[in-house]
């Protein structure tokens, strides 16, 4: 498939916080979020979705400070 065109639910949880979009389009593949430290150490994770494929994917990390 050589375009997809469809939206991802962002979701964040520790100890960062998504700055936006919280819905990314995702343009051939391609999309972007961002996401910022609350400001201690700790770690966060952020999920991303495609509902209406059922797909999802977590990528947890550490936060430094």
């Amino acid at each position: 498939m050589p375009f997809f065109n469809r939206q991802a639910q962002i979701e964040v949880t520790g100890d960062i916080e998504i700055i936006g979009p919280a819905l990314a389009d995702i343009n051939g593949g391609m999309g972007g979020v961002y996401v910022r430290s609350v400001g201690r150490q700790g770690k966060g994770s952020v999920k991303i979705s495609l509902p209406d494929y059922g797909l999802e994917d977590v990528a947890d990390f550490e936060v430094k400070a």
